[in-house]
Parts: C-alpha cells; structure tokens; sequence
C-alpha cells in the first residue's frame, strides 16, 4: 500500500532525481480514444493539453459553482453560503467538492462549515505540513466528504484510501 500513496505533485521530470517522483505515464491506458483528467499544483508538467485553474473573482462565481454542485437554488443571499464561500476562498475544487456533498446529505451550509473547520483542525494534527490555504481548502472538504463515506459504509471508505 505505501508504494501507491505517493506525491504526484512531484511527477517524474527531465532533471529531478529525487526518489519520490513518480512517471504518471505508467498508470495511462494504451488507447487512441478518451480523455484522462490529471491534476496537479506543478507548474513543470507539460504532459498532454494544460488548463490553469485559477481562484474565482469573486463571492458572487463562488456562490454560482455552490449552487450548481448543490443543486440548491436561491443561495446568492444566504450568509450562511457566502460564510462557506468565503472560507474556501474561490477554490474551484473546494467549491465542487463542498457542493457535492451538499447535494448528497441533507445539511446547512452553517452544519457543513462547521463539519470543514473540524476537518482542518483533524488534518493539522494529523498532517502538520498543510500549510497553504489551498492546501487546507481542498483536504479538508475531501475529509469531510470521507468522514461521512466512513460513517455510512467502512469498506467503501478503506477502497479510498487505496
């Protein structure tokens, strides 16, 4: 299992030698159909069709993703999304990521909030080097989501951790 939790912020590159880079080519399938999506905070790959995803301007984009991902309309007023919005600062996947769950379990952005601020200070203590908001952002709304995946089936949750 240790030889699949790997880094793969730190891909395999012309010049680094260290010894925890990984060659994503080797997980790629050997077809000439399909697109594969594979995210990283690199700015070194140059691997297939780059797309830079950047922080939203502003609330009110925030707000937008939110609700889509939701599927809860009418939020462009609610203080309790925009305080959720504000906390994720514009993080197109933090958004996505909270929306989702949103959509799949019935709870107030102010409970969720709540569940993402007991989530980052979990991840704190357990993984100190999360320093970067972006960072903290994005772990911390895909702990939530896997607290909850945990909760209603454990093998579900130890397929994740794979």
């Amino acid at each position: 299992m240790a030889d699949r939790l790997r880094n793969y912020d730190n891909l395999k590159l012309p010049g680094n030698t260290e010894g925890s880079t990984v060659d994503v080519r080797q997980f790629l399938p050997r077809s000439d159909h399909g697109s594969i999506v594979i995210t990283t905070r690199s700015s070194q790959v140059s691997l297939g069709h780059r797309i830079h995803v950047q922080k939203l301007p502003s609330v009110q984009d925030s707000l937008e993703v939110l609700s889509n991902t939701s599927g809860r309309q009418g939020i462009q007023d609610d203080l309790d999304a925009i305080e959720l919005v504000k906390e994720l600062d514009g993080l197109p996947l933090a958004l996505s990521t909270a929306g989702t769950y949103l959509e799949h379990v019935s709870t107030s952005f102010s409970e969720y909030l709540r569940l993402y601020k007991a989530s980052w200070l979990k991840l704190q203590t357990t993984s100190p080097r999360l320093g970067a908001y972006e960072d903290r952002s994005l772990y911390a709304t895909w702990q939530s989501t896997f607290d909850r995946i945990e909760q209603q089936n454990a093998a579900s949750a130890r397929l994740l951790k794979l």
